[in-house]
C-alpha cells in the first residue's frame, strides 16, 4: 500500500505529461558512447533548432544501464530539457523496416488489413507481441502502392518507455534511427526531394552502423551494418599501443598512411566496403526495373564515425562516387557536426514535420495521441454548443422580453375593452329597447301593404282570364283579425248571459273586483305583440260542369303558392262555425244551391283557406342566454 501511494504522485504527473504538440519538441538519441538531444521549437511559422546537446557516457565514466539513466535524469535537469514532448529513437538493430508494394486504389481497411499480415510475415513464428506503424508513400520507380512498414518488439518498446517515464522524462513518440536520419537529410538538403540519382547515407555507430539508400524524397532500402567505429579505435589501440579510451581520443586527429598497405585501419575500411557491398547486392535482388542496376549518385557519411580522416576517400576509390559529410553548421564558419541527425531526425517526427513518420508507441500512448488529436474538434464542438446554447438564450431572452411586452399591451387593451364592456351592452340594450319599440310600428305600417298584397294575389289566382274568373272572395282577414272577431263573437254571447254588474252602493266596498284589478294593471310587452303570420280567406269557387267540387279550390291554391309572397298556402280547417254561419248568411240567398243532380250545369262552392306569408316584416332577437349561475366556495 505504500509503495502504491508513493508511485501516486509519479503517476499523476505521467498523467499530466501525456500532452503532444506542434509548437516544441525534443529529439533524444541514446548512444552505445554519447546522448545527443536536440530542442525544434515553431517560431514565426518555421522549425528552428533551438538547442542541441550532448553527454558523452564513456567520458562520465558511466558503467552500467542504471547509472546511465540515473545521470541521464540529472543532465536533462540541468539543461532544463525535461517536460518537453520528447521522441526517442529505437537502435536499427532492434527494430525491422521495410517496403511493400501492394496493388493501388484499394480502400484504407483493407491496406491496414494487408499490412497486418505482412507485419505478421516479418515477425516470423516468434511468440512475442509486436508494435507496428506504416506509411504509404508515392507510386515511384515502377512501384504502384509502396508502404513503408516498421516494427518492433513490444517489450523493447515496454521496457525503453518504462525507463525513461522513470526519469521523469515526457515521451511522446518514439521513432527509428536509421528513419530519422533520412527525415533529417531532407530536411537539411530539401533540394535533394527532386534528385532521382540513387544516394546512400551511412551513419557509423559506436557499435554498429545504418545504410539507407534514398532517391527522390524516398525511402528505398534501410538496413543495419554489423560494423561500428568501434572497429577503428580498437585497431588505433593496436597500433599505438594505448588504453580503448585513449584511442578513441586520438582518432579524430589521427591521420593514417592510406597508401601503406600495412595500415593499421586498412582491415576495417575493408570490412566496412564488404559490408556495405553485401546491404547494396541485397537490395539490388528485392529490385526490379531501373532500380536494379542504377549506379550510386552519392554517398553521405554521418555519426562519430564520419569524422576519421581519409575515410571519404577510401570510400570514393571503392564505390566510384563522391562522398559527403552530412551534419549541421551553426554557422558557416564551423564545421559541420554529424553525430546528432539522427536526433534532429526525431525532434521532427516529435514536431510533426517529418517525411518518414513511422511511430512505434505503445497502444496506451497511441490511444491517448488519437485522443489529444481529437481534443481540437472536441473543443470546437463544445465552444459551438456553447455558443449556441449562449445564442439560444439570449435570443430566448429578447423573445420572452418581446412576448413579454407584447402580451402587456394586449393586456391593457383587454383592460381596456373590459371597462368598455359594460357601456357596450348598455348601448346594446338601448338598441335592443328602441329596435323592440319600433316593432309595433313595423308591424302596423305593413298591415295595409300586406292586405292589398294579399287581395292582389287572390285577384291573380281566381282570375282566368278578364271576362272569367274561377270564383270570388267574401271575407279577407289577417289571423289575428280573424281571432279577434271571434272574440268579440263569444263576448256577446256572455253579455246577453251574464246580468250587468251593480254600481257601488253606500254599504258596499269601494275597493275594484279582482277582474276589474286585472284589466288595468295588465299590459303586452313589446316582443310578445302577435304578429301577423297569415291570412285568412273565404268565398265561393265556380265549378265547371264534369269537375269535381275541390278542383277549383285546389287551383287556386296552387296557382297562390307558385308565387313568392304566400308559401304553404292550404285549407282551413279551424274556421269556427257561428263565425261561419254570419259571413256566408248574406250569401245564401244570392248563389244557387247546388244539390249535384245535375252534372252539366256550373256549381259554386264555398271554400275557407289560410295564406301563410313567406316572409315576416320583423325578426324577433333571440331570447337572451341565461346567465351563469354562481359557484358556492366551498
Amino acid at each position: 500500500m505504500a509503495q502504491a501511494l508513493s508511485r501516486l504522485p509519479k503517476a499523476l504527473n505521467t498523467l499530466f505529461m501525456q500532452w503532444k504538440n506542434d509548437t516544441s519538441a525534443l529529439g533524444l538519441d541514446i548512444g552505445q558512447r554519447e546522448v545527443k538531444a536536440i530542442l525544434l521549437e515553431r517560431r514565426g511559422g518555421s522549425i528552428q533548432i533551438s538547442r542541441h546537446e550532448t553527454f558523452s557516457i564513456w567520458q562520465e565514466g558511466v558503467l552500467d544501464e542504471k547509472e546511465l539513466y540515473a545521470s541521464l535524469n540529472k543532465w536533462l535537469r540541468e539543461k532544463k530539457l525535461l517536460g518537453y514532448s520528447t521522441c526517442v529513437g529505437l537502435p536499427q538493430y532492434l527494430t525491422t523496416p521495410q517496403i511493400a508494394d501492394f496493388p493501388p486504389d484499394i480502400p484504407a481497411d483493407t491496406l491496414d488489413l494487408l499490412v497486418r499480415n505482412e507485419t505478421a510475415q516479418l515477425s516470423g513464428l516468434s511468440d512475442e507481441r509486436f508494435i507496428y506503424d506504416y506509411q504509404v508513400m508515392q507510386p515511384l520507380f515502377g512501384r504502384k502502392n509502396p508502404v513503408l512498414i516498421g516494427i518492433c518488439r513490444e517489450s523493447v518498446v515496454d521496457e525503453q518507455v518504462e525507463r525513461l517515464r522513470d526519469i521523469d522524462v515526457n515521451v511522446q513518440d518514439m521513432g527509428i534511427n536509421g528513419i530519422a536520419l533520412v527525415n533529417s537529410f531532407y530536411y537539411l538538403n530539401p533540394k535533394e526531394k527532386n534528385n532521382p540519382a540513387i544516394q546512400i547515407l551511412l551513419d557509423l555507430g559506436c557499435e554498429n552502423s545504418t545504410l539507407a539508400v534514398v532517391a527522390q524524397g524516398q525511402l528505398l532500402y534501410i538496413s543495419s551494418l554489423m560494423f561500428g567505429s568501434q572497429r577503428f579505435s580498437a585497431l588505433l589501440a593496436e597500433e599505438l599501443d594505448c588504453e580503448a579510451a585513449e584511442a578513441e581520443r586520438q582518432k579524430l586527429s589521427y591521420k593514417a598512411d592510406w597508401q601503406n598497405p600495412e595500415c593499421a585501419l586498412l582491415p576495417a575500411v575493408r570490412q566496412l566496403e564488404n559490408e556495405m557491398r553485401a546491404a547494396l547486392e541485397h537490395w539490388q535482388e528485392s529490385e526490379s526495373g531501373e532500380l536494379q542496376n542504377k549506379p550510386l549518385g552519392k554517398i553521405w557519411l554521418t555519426g562519430g564515425g564520419a569524422c576519421l580522416w581519409g575515410l571519404n576517400a577510401q570510400l570514393i576509390r571503392a564505390f566510384t562516387c563522391p562522398v559527403e559529410l552530412l551534419g549541421i553548421r551553426e554557422s558557416t564558419e564551423q564545421d559541420a557536426d554529424p553525430t546528432v541527425l539522427v536526433a534532429l531526425g526525431l525532434a521532427l517526427q516529435g514536431i510533426g514535420e517529418a517525411d518518414c513518420n513511422i511511430s512505434l508507441i505503445p497502444e496506451l500512448l497511441r490511444w491517448q495521441q488519437r485522443k489529444m488529436a481529437r481534443l481540437s474538434y472536441l473543443r470546437g464542438a463544445a465552444a459551438i454548443l456553447i455558443s449556441s446554447i449562449i445564442a439560444f438564450m439570449l435570443w430566448l431572452f429578447f423573445h420572452i422580453r418581446h412576448e413579454g411586452r407584447l402580451m402587456e399591451s394586449k393586456l391593457d387593451e383587454l383592460n381596456r375593452c373590459t371597462s368598455l364592456v359594460p357601456r357596450l351592452e348598455e348601448a346594446q340594450k338601448q338598441i335592443g329597447f328602441y329596435q323592440m319599440m319600433l316593432i309595433p310600428l313595423v308591424e302596423a305600417g305593413n298591415r295595409t301593404q300586406n292586405f292589398l298584397r294579399t287581395l292582389q294575389e287572390l285577384q291573380q289566382a281566381m282570375a282566368i282570364s278578364p271576362e272569367q274568373v274561377d270564383g270570388w272572395c267574401i271575407y279577407v282577414a289577417d289571423y289575428q283579425s280573424y281571432l279577434d272577431s271571434m272574440n268579440i263573437l263569444s263576448e256577446k254571447k256572455e253579455n246577453i248571459s251574464t246580468p250587468p254588474s251593480r254600481g257601488q252602493s253606500l254599504f258596499s266596498s269601494g275597493e275594484p273586483t279582482e277582474k276589474e284589478s286585472d284589466e288595468k294593471s295588465s299590459f303586452i310587452p313589446v316582443l310578445k305583440i302577435p304578429q301577423i303570420e297569415k291570412m285568412i280567406a273565404s268565398g265561393y269557387s265556380v265549378v265547371p260542369p264534369q269537375k269535381g267540387k275541390f278542383e277549383a279550390t285546389k287551383g287556386i291554391l296552387d296557382k297562390i303558392n307558385a308565387g313568392d309572397f304566400f308559401e304553404a298556402a292550404d285549407w282551413f280547417s279551424d274556421w269556427d262555425e257561428n263565425h261561419s254561419i254570419k259571413i256566408f248568411k248574406p250569401w245564401s240567398d244570392i248563389v244557387p244551391n247546388n244539390d249535384g243532380k245535375n252534372k252539366d250545369q256550373v256549381n259554386y262552392h264555398d271554400f275557407r283557406i289560410q295564406l301563410p306569408f313567406a316572409k315576416q316584416s320583423v325578426t324577433k332577437p333571440p331570447p337572451e342566454p341565461p346567465k351563469p349561475a354562481r359557484r358556492r366556495r366551498r
